[in-house]
């Protein structure tokens, strides 16, 4: 792993600045954005064992309102104990003993969790890369609490092969979610001029609540906000006028609504029923 890190030294180096910026970002980053990063790692890391969960589904599952076979299959399993284990309790951090003392704190990271010849389709490779994304945080009180990564294909065995894959998706990673940091701060600039004049605490409330999750129903945002469902509704209708939010669904009851980020996939959100 030592050699694979000097053979990597460049790529180390990007991927240290990368993550210096995303932590920056973090630090100025609106209410949230820790909640909606959080669903789309999941996902993200749960496709490495091969399942491939749509976010908005997935959150649909975390909400209660997506039930039946698609609710209780694998795939939504796994990115549900994914999630579960980036947003729990800190890990312990393994001691750096002999050796491993001279990797970088990022390498470290991949050295503790990432070693073992996984199956690529196993459960055990996701959750030990949630595990890694965590341990690679130095300062998990102070952004998100895990490291974003955009993983490719599961390596070959070997460190140098690992260290490189690592590097990219963490470099990768990054980007990603600065580019989702983008969309919702300017989300939130458009919210902040939108709502000017508008009168009562329900309106900048309900705004926190829809950036934070990727969809948002009429009675959740009612148990957050502890508003009426009329005020909810009366608010969800004229942000939708403002251009600020979409009705994903289409229908007349379990309705649903999103963040209208601006790029963002338009991929309607399935029936639900309950």
């Amino acid at each position: 792993w030592l050699e694979a890190q000097a053979q990597h030294a460049s790529a180390l180096a990007e991927a240290a600045l990368s993550v210096g910026a995303f932590r920056e970002r973090m630090r100025v980053a609106p209410d949230g954005a820790r909640s909606r990063l959080l669903f789309w790692q999941a996902v993200a890391i749960a496709a490495i064992a091969g399942e491939r969960v749509p976010v908005d589904q997935f959150a649909l599952m975390r909400l209660g309102q997506l039930f039946g076979p698609v609710a209780g299959s694998q795939s939504f399993r796994q990115a549900s104990a994914v999630f579960d284990a980036l947003e729990g309790a800190s890990p312990q951090r393994p001691m750096a003993r002999g050796r491993a003392e001279l990797l970088h704190p990022l390498i470290r990271a991949a050295f503790h969790c990432l070693r073992t010849d996984f199956h690529p389709a196993g459960d055990s490779v996701a959750l030990s890369l949630a595990l890694a994304v965590r341990l690679a945080d130095p300062d998990p009180s102070d952004t998100c609490g895990f490291l974003p990564v955009l993983p490719r294909p599961w390596p070959k065995p070997g460190a140098e092969a690992r260290v490189a894959w690592w590097l990219d998706a963490l470099q990768s990673g990054c980007a990603q979610a600065m580019a989702q940091l983008t969309l919702l701060e300017d989300w939130r600039n458009r919210a902040n001029i939108a709502l000017k004049g508008w009168s009562g605490r329900t309106p900048q409330r309900l705004v926190r609540v829809i950036g934070a999750w990727p969809l948002v129903s009429a009675a959740m945002a009612q148990t957050e906000i502890r508003a009426s469902r009329a005020a909810i509704q009366r608010n969800l209708d004229r942000l939708q006028r403002e251009g600020l939010v979409r009705e994903v669904t289409g229908q007349d009851r379990y309705r649903l609504w999103a963040a209208d980020l601006g790029p963002v996939s338009r991929t309607p959100a399935p029936s639900t029923t309950g």
